[in-house]
Order: structure tokens, then C-alpha cells, then sequence
């Protein structure tokens, strides 16, 4: 039987906490789906864990990914494998709530959506809340690009019957920010529906090394992303520069407070 759901997972030395990642899909509310955590020469335990949950789980399939270290390239081996209408993604070191796919997947199909969002919790290494991302429930690429609208990789949901088998984008960083600029043009282009849920469905995990991390390079990223992938002109992407280093400035400033 199709799935409705594909759940990607790229996986790369994440045994700490798969266990944990791949029970918070077990206990989804809705079952109807098919999670693809895609091995990419992992050196831990992450490919035995995942091994042994496929063999009690025929929904988990456990797959290699053999050709390049680029988290894009490992998330599009899970993509271009998923059987699913919804593509889902969720990184190996996060978690969903046991609500989350069947209130997305639910307010997708009234709406005719072909993307959504949903707002999340943000942890720490231990797991100890640190803050809640917030997000607006009507959204365009403006939004995006002026960080009023962030998506988590872990709550993005996108509509493969309306949009295609779309990938992120392996030679543009953020490759997700990427694809949701690329998602966000193609349905305003075509007025096509997107919803964003406020409730936070999702756990996104930080770790003081991660990319996000660092302001600076985060930003340099950002500049690239506009100028390189989405080929903005320079005055437009030094406004939405603009924008989008204010209000990361004001909610690092509402965080020290």
C-alpha cells in the first residue's frame, strides 16, 4: 500500500539520538506513512539502531547514500526514493510530537495546500527547553527572505502531487532555505495554497556547534543564497539583507534580556 507520507531522514554519525528520533514518528497519530532514514557512511551505531527498528517497523526503510557528504545530496537519495504525496522532513536528532503529522497533513488536505510550516519547540543537547519559534500562518518568499516567516526543516511538508518531486538544491547553501525560497516562488507563481500552523509540533534540537551557530557565516550564507540561487539583484537583495539582519538582531536582543 502507498503511503501518504514519506519522512526523510539523513543520518551521519546521529546513534545518540536516533532511538529517541525515530519513536517520536512511532507514536504519530497517524500511522499512514513511510520513514526513509538515508545512511550516509555513517562510523557509529546510527545504521545498526535504524537497521533494527526496519526489521520490527515495515514502515522504516534504512537507506545508503554513498556519493557525496552534502546533507542535500543525502535528504534527495530519501526524496527521490519516497512513495509518499507528502514529503516530510526530519533531521536525525529531532523529534515530532505525537500531534504533528496528522494535524499538518490534516489542515493541508482542507486547504488544497501544497506547503506548510508549523511553529516548534527549540531544546538543547540535554533536551532542556531553551524557547519556541513562532511562525505566521499566511506567508510568501517576501516573508521568507525577510525573516518574518522561519520554517524548520523538521515542520516543512510539502505536496509532491501538486508540486513535483522537488530536491533541495546541492550546490546553494542553505539548501533548505533554498528550496523553500524555490517552493514559495513556484505557488505564488501559480496560486497555489500554503498554510502555516502556529502550534509548535516539532523539537529542534541545538547544538553549540552547528551552523546556525555561527552569526557571521550564517549570514555570508544568506547574502550567497539570495545573489547565487535565487539570483536577486543587488539592490534587491541589500533590502532584504537589511530586513533580515534587524530582526535577527532584535530577537537575539529579546533572547539576552
Amino acid at each position: 500500500m502507498t503511503p501518504t507520507v514519506s519522512i526523510v531522514t539523513p543520518l551521519f554519525d546521529g546513534s545518540a539520538f536516533l532511538a529517541e528520533h525515530i519513536a517520536s514518528v512511532q507514536a504519530q497519530q497517524m500511522g499512514d506513512y513511510e520513514h526513509l532514514i538515508v545512511d550516509n557512511l555513517s562510523a557509529d551505531d546510527g545504521p545498526a539502531i535504524a537497521r533494527r527498528a526496519a526489521e520490527s517497523d515495515p514502515r522504516i526503510r534504512l537507506l545508503e547514500q554513498r556519493g557525496s557528504r552534502c546533507p542535500a545530496a543525502t535528504r534527495n537519495a530519501g526524496i527521490a526514493a519516497a512513495r509518499g504525496r507528502f514529503i516530510a522532513f526530519l533531521d536525525c536528532d529531532d523529534m515530532w510530537h505525537p500531534q504533528k503529522l496528522s494535524t499538518q497533513i490534516a489542515a493541508m488536505q482542507r486547504a488544497g495546500a501544497a506547503f506548510s510550516w508549523t511553529g516548534y519547540d527549540i531544546v538543547d543537547v540535554a533536551g532542556h527547553p531553551l524557547r519556541r519559534q513562532s511562525v505566521p500562518t499566511e506567508a510568501g518568499l517576501g516573508d521568507l527572505l525577510d525573516r518574518r516567516l522561519v520554517i524548520g526543516c523538521l515542520t516543512a511538508v510539502y505536496d509532491r502531487e501538486q508540486l513535483g518531486r522537488l530536491p533541495m538544491p546541492t550546490d546553494a547553501a542553505p539548501e533548505d532555505f533554498c528550496l523553500w525560497a524555490d517552493i514559495l516562488t513556484t505557488c505564488g507563481a501559480r496560486d497555489l495554497p500554503v498554510i502555516g500552523l502556529p502550534d509548535a509540533l516539532a523539537t529542534y534540537r541545538v547544538h553549540a556547534d552547528g551552523a546556525s551557530a555561527d552569526k557571521r557565516r550564517a549570514a555570508r550564507i544568506y547574502w550567497a543564497a539570495c545573489r547565487g540561487h535565487l539570483g536577486l539583484s543587488r539592490r534587491r537583495a541589500a533590502w532584504h539583507f537589511s530586513q533580515y539582519a534587524l530582526r535577527s538582531l532584535a530577537v537575539r536582543m529579546r533572547r539576552e534580556r
